[in-house]
């Protein structure tokens, strides 16, 4: 698994335990206003969607998404992803409360 660890967050990929965390998240539409592949309202359909293409990015190396925890007690409060086939952009939210 690729986990990339700092002084408080850990990044590593999403899975399927995640659905439920990052959902409540992103069902808050101040949280996705200004993304422009997420939609409004966000599902749990969705979050399965995700998770499966994901994987299929990152087996392929097309797209690397983390999900974004909190290291002291491992609340998933965001995510964030690295597209090197946009010019090596990298994006990020993080849940309102966070």
């Amino acid at each position: 698994m690729r986990i990339l660890e700092t002084e408080r967050p850990l990044l590593r990929p999403p899975n399927a335990a995640d659905i439920s965390h990052f959902v409540k998240l992103l069902a808050d539409f101040d949280v996705v206003k200004n993304m422009s592949v997420i939609p409004h309202p966000y599902t749990e359909d969705d979050g399965c969607a995700f998770i499966v293409k994901s994987a299929a990015n990152w087996a392929s190396g097309e797209d690397f998404g983390f999900g974004v925890l909190r290291k002291s007690d491992g609340a998933y409060i965001g995510g964030c992803g690295v597209h090197p086939k946009q010019s090596w952009e990298i994006g990020y939210w993080l849940g309102k409360p966070y």
